[in-house]
């Protein structure tokens, strides 16, 4: 955990704050070093960085949205964004990634997502094919393009 805490280093009490508010709620190191690669893309924009750390914590059953929004002091437009990036349970994946796309702060921080998603991915494609399909055309999706030119 040091190494990865070197690694987004501490550039302001409140971002600190929301680091350590993460690692508390998620012992998972793999989680925390992907929403802290997502949040880096967000340094200078304390919203976005805050949703970034967060985006995947209720998703992932560390949390209800209420209970995120409270322990974060999220802002009622950040707790729409972070509802429109859960995906709920069986909820198809890219009706999804359309309910993201209503919601601008949502679309940046799961554009970023995705990039981290596709960079893990492309480190052993042969066995994560249809994730980076799936990722590439959502990310496709979020940015306009139609999926045939995605791929």
């Amino acid at each position: 955990m040091a190494l990865i805490k070197k690694w987004f280093g501490e550039t302001t009490k409140y971002q600190k704050k929301v680091k350590a508010l993460v690692e508390e709620l998620s012992p998972d190191q793999e989680l925390y070093a992907h929403s802290g690669r997502v949040a880096c893309k967000f340094l200078s924009n304390n919203e976005l960085y805050t949703l970034a750390w967060v985006h995947d914590l209720v998703e992932d059953g560390f949390g209800t949205l209420d209970k995120i929004s409270r322990r974060f002091s999220l802002s009622e437009d950040q707790k729409n964004a972070l509802d429109a990036l859960t995906r709920r349970k069986g909820e198809g994946y890219f009706r999804y990634i359309h309910r993201v796309k209503q919601n601008y702060r949502a679309v940046a921080v799961k554009l970023m997502d995705l990039e981290d998603n596709i960079f893990r991915c492309s480190l052993d494609v042969a066995s994560k094919w249809s994730l980076l399909e799936r990722y590439a055309k959502a990310y496709g999706t979020l940015i306009g393009e139609k999926k045939d030119e995605v791929l």
